[in-house]
């Protein structure tokens, strides 16, 4: 897995001192101050120029970090002893052997139950050394010391958890929601039937609906505390532990209308809640009478929400384009809507960011194919170049989240064709994939730990280690993708930290382990073939510069404030 081999460059080193300093001034007890809030800004800052990569490795200090301020204790959601597999002991003695030190430090945290605590403290200061991280280094050594070994501590013994990691639960809207019975526990399903033939059936847990119809599920939007955010069909958000505990029990109002929400994002203090009526955008202040909350609605039909590494929320909003809202401009967000293609229908976006720190934005812009175009913020139009696919419709588009390039990504058409980018701003002519097993209207795509998820009216398919293989161009040689299905009406999937896939269904969400996914792609047999061709398609040609030119003007929305701003583009 690429994200956990961060580049160690000097941006990565000052956020990991920055993080130390963080965890000194906490450990000497000052949650508060001007100190404490200088190195929390600095960390905000340094963040938005991190990819992603070395996102996923800052964090892994952050919480190796937390353990030492724990005094060795485990998290109070950690797993038993008797949850670690022989699969992850085998994964932490093949890192250790292998010296892939990133690795090793992922998997003493999966191991951390069935290791005593002085144990646990050197083996972390050995990878941070051999990683070259010296000053994390010595705070293991000094923690390791500080144990008297003849009453190693286990890591299932119950400690305080630090202050600084109780979650923020915001009130989205002033007006208060209908109360909702909590969601106290996820329930355990396993398999009591034969699979059918191709079929798989994996335990899965589930979030109950009570009274919360869920119509939305992510990731908590706001860092640590939370792992889990739903959003409902009548427009309420509720955040949930890993286990399915919440403290919002009654739930927030994230849609002043009520409509369903279909994406939940956040960047720093602000979240965007998208629904098919409004976009809001709440503010969340911490306060002496607790958490001050402020937010901003604006009317557009919004078919989800991201955040971008350098502090942007994006909406696809169908023929209506693409709304951009700057949430670091001083009071209520600037927003504009951007279309600089002819008959745009933007279904959904997403934003990459290149190993020099260049954001590029890549829409599935439906029968008008994929758009595409760099980012550099603060832009009343983008100038979007589309690459067309013979009419398909292009449904939904995710980056690859694999190999050595940033800007890899994979469009999926309502057929489920699938078109894979070895860069989106370059490739013109992406290849394509289709796979007979791949039944009805695909509707969703994401890529994780090498593979993807495709997701139907018909249920969800793991097209096992496509990704990978396609990023090292193993396809055209005949690699076999083994597929698993699995039959169901699923409303939405999504990843989640790279552990889980969540699962909206009708009835409530499935919690899928992707770990047991893992361990259920079947080895292929050597006689398999692949059962079709790998080949390019022919594309559209692009329009050339003249007809790319954008004649940009403003649109009269009722209801709108003046900060509000839809530029269309359309081709002259």
């Amino acid at each position: 897995m690429n994200h956990i081999n961060p580049t160690i460059d000097t941006r990565f080193r000052n956020y990991v001192e920055l993080q130390l300093r963080r965890h000194l001034l906490l450990a000497e007890g000052k949650e508060d101050g001007p100190e404490i809030a200088e190195v929390e800004d600095s960390l905000g800052e340094i963040w938005d120029q991190l990819d992603e990569a070395q996102r996923q490795g800052v964090k892994g200090v952050g919480s190796d970090l937390n353990w030492v301020r724990r005094k060795g204790g485990a998290p109070p959601k950690g797993k038993a002893p008797t949850e670690i597999t022989p699969n992850d002991k085998r994964g932490l003695d093949e890192a250790r052997t292998a010296k892939d030190w990133h690795r090793t430090l992922l998997y003493l945290r999966i191991c951390s139950p069935i290791l005593t605590t002085e144990e646990l403290a050197s083996l972390r200061a050995d990878a941070y050394a051999a990683i070259g991280l010296s000053d994390i280094e010595k705070t293991f050594r000094e923690f390791a010391k500080s144990i008297e070994a003849k009453q190693p501590r286990k890591q299932g013994e119950n400690v305080d958890v630090a202050k600084n990691e109780t979650p923020v639960i915001p009130t989205f809207l002033d007006e208060p929601a209908e109360p909702a019975e909590a969601i106290t526990k996820l329930a355990t399903h396993l398999p009591q039937v034969s699979p059918k033939a191709g079929e798989f059936y994996l335990p899965f847990e589930t979030f109950p609906s009570n009274q919360f119809d869920v119509s939305w599920a992510g990731p908590y939007p706001l860092g640590t505390g939370f792992s889990f955010c739903l959003g409902s069909k009548d427009g309420r958000v509720l955040f949930t532990d890993a286990n399915g505990d919440t403290l919002d029990s009654t739930g927030s109002k994230g849609s002043i209308s009520g409509t369903s929400i279909n994406g939940i994002a956040g960047w720093r203090n602000w979240i965007a809640v998208a629904t098919r009526s409004e976009v809001g955008f709440v503010k969340i202040t911490p306060s002496e009478r607790g958490i001050d909350t402020i937010a901003y609605v604006y009317q557009a039909s919004a078919r989800g929400v991201i955040s971008t590494a350098s502090g942007y929320f994006m909406a696809p909003l169908g023929p209506d384009g693409l709304m951009i809202a700057d949430p670091k401009t001083l009071g209520e967000p600037s927003v504009t809507a951007n279309d600089s293609v002819d008959k745009m229908d933007c279904n959904k976006v997403i934003c990459l960011r290149s190993a020099d720190g260049q954001e590029v934005i890549a829409c599935a812009n439906r029968f008008s194919g994929v758009a595409v175009a760099p980012f550099v913020g603060n832009q009343e139009k983008i100038q979007l170049q589309t690459i067309g696919f013979n009419s398909l419709d292009i449904i939904d588009i995710c980056p690859l989240n694999w190999g050595p390039n940033p800007l890899a990504a994979v469009a999926l058409a309502t057929d489920g064709k699938l078109f894979f980018f070895t860069d989106i701003l370059k490739d013109k002519r992406p290849k394509q994939m289709k796979f007979n097993r791949v039944k009805g209207i695909a509707s969703r795509l994401l890529s994780s730990r090498g593979h993807l998820f495709v997701m139907t009216d018909m249920g969800f398919y793991v097209l096992a280690n496509l990704a990978a293989n396609f990023s090292l161009n193993l396809l055209e040689s005949g690699k076999v993708t083994q597929i698993l299905e699995q039959t169901m009406s699923s409303v939405d999937i999504s990843i989640v930290h790279e552990q889980w896939l969540l699962v909206v269904m009708t009835d409530g969400v499935r919690k899928y382990d992707l770990n047991i996914i893992d361990k259920n792609v079947p080895e292929p047999i050597p006689e398999q073939r692949t059962n079709e061709a790998y080949k390019q398609i022919d594309t559209e040609s692009l329009p050339s510069d003249q007809d790319q030119a954008a004649i940009a003007h403003r649109l009269k929305v009722p209801d709108l404030t003046t900060n509000y701003r839809r530029i269309l583009a359309k081709a002259s």
